[in-house]
């Protein structure tokens, strides 16, 4: 029967050497692979194009739109009203059992805020009076002290006068030109005038001393009149303050906090926002050159094939890649703790922020077209190994983790 195998084994079309050489051929190009293909896991991963201009705003407590200050393209500074929110009605009676008890207090409030303001008002015009009053009373004060002082000049002027007389007489009665009466006389002069310039300079001095009198009288009444004023400012201002809360308590309005223009208007007048919903009710554009940023979610098992400062290739979902390609990006941010810790790697996600290299040869897409929002994905790839080193890579790892294994398991 071995003569018969051989003889129908050499009539074959096929040698041995054939298939040989084929097994050889494959067992070669296999090696070739095992040593030096490349290959790595790889991930998709999914994010966002985001941009840092855009506001999104929407009411805090729940209640009605009542009424809508801006339509889409208005443009905005920090505080204009945007859209006011009727809070729910609460209708409870006073405590006298007659009318509603917001309206009543509003109503005493209101009452009690204009009888401030008429106080404040009298007030005002008492300093007012009382600053007239006072220029009034200097200015005759200062009349006195003005003519007491030139009284008191008068005085030094008849006394050198008199001296000099003095001297003409005495000089005649010793040559007997004249009597000593007149002589006399003059010395009298000389005395009362004295007298005079004494009288003067009292009343001045007493003047002076009433002008500093009444400045301090005056300046207290002016600090009196000042602490009241701001008494009845702070009163107001309370009253202003309770009456504002009382509103809040009813109405509010949603101001802006930026400087831009109404992108996005997503709410009408009487449309119920019951202060939880995560859907923005209007949305504002910044005045901002800020360029668009690419945010990419990777799971606690993808983190690990991303570095920072390497060059990222995403795709946006909402173009073609045929015809756009794709858009170059650098990793500038990895988040180190991820939006929620937690084994489950569905729950806990990082985030890694991207800058988008507009100037890549490979982007397709004008910068232009990327809106705020769009879906993105992008392949990440280990550090690429030999077939070998991929397949054997868990056996590598355990041993190099644990180089003692062998030994402990004999």
């Amino acid at each position: 029967m071995s003569n018969q195998f051989n003889q129908c084994f050499t009539r074959a079309p096929i040698s041995l050497n054939f298939f040989c050489g084929v097994i050889a051929l494959m067992t070669a190009i296999f090696m070739l692979l095992l040593l030096n293909g490349r290959y790595g896991k790889q991930e998709d991963v999914k994010g966002l194009i985001r941009s840092e201009s855009f506001y999104r705003l929407t009411a805090e407590k729940p209640g009605n739109v009542s009424a809508i200050y801006v339509n889409e393209g208005d443009s905005v500074n920090p505080g204009d009203a945007i859209f006011s929110v009727a809070l729910l009605w609460q209708n409870t009676k006073d405590h006298n059992g007659v009318g509603n008890m917001a309206e009543e207090t509003t109503k005493r409030l209101n009452e009690t805020l204009v009888e401030f303001e008429t106080e404040r008002e009298n007030q005002s015009e008492n300093d007012d009076q009382l600053l007239i009053q006072k220029e009034r009373y200097f200015n005759e004060l200062t009349q006195s002290i003005s003519i007491a002082e030139n009284a008191i000049k008068n005085y030094h002027d008849k006394k050198r006068l008199y001296a000099t007389q003095l001297r003409d007489l005495t000089r005649l009665y010793k040559d007997n030109a004249i009597t000593k009466t007149e002589v006399e006389n003059t010395r009298q002069l000389i005395i009362e005038n004295e007298l005079g310039v004494k009288k003067s300079e009292v009343e001045k001095s007493g003047l002076l001393q009433t002008k500093i009198e009444k400045e301090i009288h005056y300046a207290r009444l002016e600090q009196e009149s000042l602490q009241r004023k701001n008494d009845i400012s702070r009163k107001i201002r309370e009253i202003g303050s309770e009456l504002n809360n009382i509103r809040m308590r009813q109405e509010y309005i949603v101001t802006s906090p930026i400087k831009g223009i109404v992108h996005d208007m997503g709410i009408l007048k009487g449309d119920f926002i019951d202060g939880r919903a995560l859907t923005p009710s209007v949305i504002l554009k910044e005045n901002s050159a800020a360029e668009p940023v690419v945010v990419l979610q990777l799971s606690s098992k993808q983190i690990g094939l991303i570095s920072p400062g390497e060059k990222v290739f995403v795709r946006v979902d909402t173009f073609p890649y045929e015809s756009y390609g794709v858009l170059a990006a650098k990793v500038i941010n990895i988040s180190t703790t991820p939006t929620r810790v937690s084994v489950d790697d569905k729950e806990s996600w990082f985030r890694v922020k991207l800058n988008i290299l507009a100037n890549d040869k490979h982007n397709k897409i004008p910068m232009e077209f990327l809106a705020d929002g769009m879906t993105v994905s992008a392949s990440l790839r280990q550090p690429k190994q030999t077939l070998i080193e991929w397949l054997f890579l868990p056996v590598k790892q355990a041993l190099k983790r644990n180089p003692d294994y062998i030994h402990a398991e004999k």
